[in-house]
């Protein structure tokens, strides 16, 4: 529970996201169901965009975008960024290893 909380509630108070990270009417509906003892991350260095076992569900705005572990269609959630993150058109400082500005985009 205290791992899960760190991941959710704790860290949608801290950037002020009043309305995420728990279970309560009138917060958003984003929820992921898992079975801790089953999770396994498959991605790689390599192949970085493989799905982990043990994830069942996920809903994302009141929508199911995993079912029993298989992905659908619908996309229905956004981009949230916090204080700390400039808006569209304003550059992040240079990075070590990266090549001038990077734009960052948010709706």
């Amino acid at each position: 529970p205290e791992a899960v909380r760190k991941m959710t509630a704790m860290n949608a108070d801290k950037i002020g996201l009043h309305d995420r990270g728990l279970v309560r009417p009138g917060y958003r509906a984003d929820l992921a169901v898992f079975d801790a003892s089953e999770v396994i991350d498959h991605a790689t260095f390599e192949k970085p965009k493989q799905y982990p076992s043990g994830v069942h569900w996920v809903i994302v705005n009141g929508i199911a975008i995993l079912e029993e572990g298989l992905r659908g269609p619908d996309l229905p959630g956004r981009v949230l960024r916090g204080p700390g993150v400039p808006r569209v058109g304003s550059a992040l400082p240079e990075t070590p290893g990266r090549d001038g500005p990077h734009t960052v985009r948010s709706e």
